[in-house]
C-alpha cells in the first residue's frame, strides 16, 4: 500500500511472497532515438508504445517546433499482451502512458527559421538535437533547466565544429546556439566518449544525412557502450548500415532512412529492473512482458548481476522472470556499461550478506544529480555504512536500518530505486515522488499493483 501526503509517498512493507506478471511503458532511450530517425525517414510510419514522459515530450515538442507534422493516438497494450490481461486492465484504468505516433515522409524544412527550444533536463533531447538541427536553416538556441546547464556538452560541440557546424556552447555547458546552414558536410571527426555515450549517439543518428557521412574516431574510454550499440541497431532497422571497429572507429555512410514497417518501442528495461529486482529485497517472483533475450537494450547485462547476487533468471523471447528469496549476496562489479542501474544495485546491497563494491562509474556525477554523492548521503541517513570513491562506492550492509524520508534530488532514479526499501523496511517515505515523471510518470500506479491481492 502507498500513502501520498504533501508531495511525499510512504511505502508499506509486504510480508508475504509476491508473484506478479506485468509490463512497463516504452523505453525512453529507444523512443527519443526513433523519434529523431523517424523524422528523417523517407515515408510516414507509426511508432507504437511511445513513452509519455517529460523527456519524450520535450523531444516531441522540439520536432513539432522544427516543423514536423506529428499525429498522436493513445496506445493500448490490451491486444499485445494477452498473457497479462489482468495487469493491463488494472493499469489502464489508472494511467494512459503509451502513444502511437505517426511521423516521417517529409523533407527537412528548408525555410529560414529562428527557434528557442527548451529541453528541460532531458540529456537525449539536448544532445541529439545538437547534431540534427544543423541540417536546418536558421538560428537555434537549445536550453534546459538549471541542472541541464550544469551538465557538460563541449565534447559534442567541439566535435561538431570539426565538421563545419557553427555551434557555440556556454563555457562548455548549455545553452547552445546553432547557426544552421541547411547542410552538414560530415567527414572525419574525433570525439571523446568518456563523459557520455550520448555525444557519440547524437552524431550517429544524424550522420546519414551529412553529405559525406561520418568517420568517427572515438578517443578516451567510451562509457555506456551498449547505448551506442542501440543507436547503431536503430540505424540498421531503418535501412542504414554502419561499421563499428571496437568503439574506436565508427563509420556511417551517407544514406537514406527507408523503413516501411511500423516500429514497436520495447518496454524500458532500466525501469523494468525496479520490479525485476524485487526478489532481491523480499521473497518474490516477478515477470516483465514485452521484452526478452533479443532486446536492443544493453541494460540486459544487469540480469547477470541479479544472478550473481543469488536470483534465478528465466529469459524468453517475450518475457523475463526473476525469482529470489530476498537474501542477496554481496559482489564486486564494474558497472561502466550500465551506470543507470547503480542506484538499484546499491539498494539491493543494503541487504546483502557481505559488502558490495561498484566501480568505474565516474560519469554518474554529471547525471540528473551527482548520483554517487546522493546514494551515499541517503544510505547514511538510514544508518547504513558506505564508502564513497570518485568513480563508485562500497556499501557495507547492516542488520538494521533507521526508517525515514529519502531525498530524491529531483532525480527519477533516486525515487524509483529507493522505493524498493519500503517493501522491506517500515516507515520509508520518498520525497518529491513526482520526479519520476522524467521517464516513468505512472511508476507509482505500477508499484501499487504489487499490493493487489496481498496482505501487507
Amino acid at each position: 500500500m502507498l500513502k501520498v501526503e504533501n508531495g511525499n509517498v510512504r511505502i508499506f512493507p509486504i510480508r508475504r511472497y509476491v508473484e506478479k506478471s506485468l509490463t512497463v511503458p516504452g523505453s525512453k532511450s529507444i523512443t527519443n532515438r526513433v523519434l529523431v530517425v523517424s523524422a528523417m525517414n523517407s515515408r510516414k510510419i507509426k511508432i507504437k508504445n511511445v513513452l509519455v514522459s517529460d523527456d519524450t515530450n520535450h523531444m516531441l515538442n522540439a520536432l513539432e517546433s522544427l516543423g514536423f507534422t506529428i499525429n498522436k493516438y493513445h496506445y493500448s497494450r490490451e491486444n499485445d499482451f494477452p498473457e497479462i490481461a489482468e495487469f493491463v486492465k488494472f493499469i489502464e484504468s489508472r494511467a494512459k502512458d503509451g502513444l502511437v505516433v505517426e511521423i516521417g515522409g517529409e523533407c527537412i524544412p528548408s525555410g529560414y527559421m529562428e527557434r528557442e527550444i527548451f529541453t528541460g533536463n532531458s540529456g537525449t533531447t539536448m544532445r541529439f538535437l545538437c547534431s540534427f538541427i544543423p541540417l536546418f536553416n536558421g538560428v537555434f538556441t537549445l536550453d534546459g533547466d538549471q541542472r541541464m546547464r550544469e551538465r557538460p556538452i563541449s565534447d559534442l560541440t567541439n566535435a561538431l565544429k570539426q565538421i563545419g557546424v557553427d555551434i557555440k556552447d556556454s563555457n562548455g555547458f548549455p545553452p547552445v546556439t546553432i547557426n544552421a546552414k541547411g547542410e552538414v558536410k560530415g567527414g572525419s571527426v574525433r570525439i571523446s566518449g568518456k563523459i557520455s555515450s550520448q555525444f557519440v549517439s547524437s552524431m550517429i543518428l544524424s550522420a546519414p544525412m551529412y553529405s559525406q557521412g561520418l568517420e568517427m574516431e572515438v578517443v578516451d574510454c567510451l562509457v555506456s557502450k551498449p547505448f551506442v550499440d542501440m543507436s547503431l541497431k536503430i540505424l540498421e532497422l531503418f535501412g542504414v548500415s554502419a561499421e563499428n571497429d571496437n568503439y574506436k572507429k565508427i563509420v556511417i555512410p551517407k544514406g537514406k532512412y527507408s523503413r516501411k514497417e511500423d516500429f514497436f518501442v520495447e518496454p524500458d528495461l532500466t525501469n523494468a529492473f525496479y520490479f525485476l529486482s524485487i526478489p532481491c529485497i523480499i521473497p518474490a517472483k516477478i515477470s516483465i512482458y514485452g521484452i526478452g533475450k533479443n532486446t536492443v537494450q544493453g541494460d540486459i547485462e544487469f540480469l547477470k548481476i541479479l544472478e550473481e547476487v543469488g536470483c534465478k533468471i528465466y529469459t524468453e523471447d517475450n518475457h523475463i522472470t526473476v525469482e529470489g528469496d530476498g537474501n542477496p549476496k554481496g559482489i564486486e562489479v564494474d558497472m561502466n556499461n550500465i551506470p543507470d542501474l547503480v542506484q538499484t544495485l546499491s539498494v539491493i546491497a543494503l541487504f546483502a550478506d557481505r559488502p558490495t563494491s561498484i566501480r568505474n562509474v565516474h560519469n554518474l556525477r554529471v547525471k540528473e544529480t551527482d548520483r554517487i554523492k546522493a546514494i551515499c548521503s541517503e544510505i547514511k541517513k538510514l544508518g547504513g555504512k558506505v564508502e564513497e570513491y570518485e568513480d563508485g562506492l562500497k556499501i557495507i550492509p547492516q542488520k538494521n536500518y533507521t526508517p525515514g524520508v529519502i531525498s530524491t534530488y529531483n532525480d527519477h532514479r533516486m525515487a524509483m530505486s529507493f522505493s524498493l526499501l519500503g517493501l522491506r523496511i517500515d516507515g520509508i517515505v520518498i520525497s518529491d515522488y513526482r520526479c519520476t515523471s522524467k521517464t516513468f510518470p505512472s511508476y507509482w500506479s505500477y508499484f501499487e499493483f504489487l499490493y493487489q491481492d496481498h496482505l501487507y
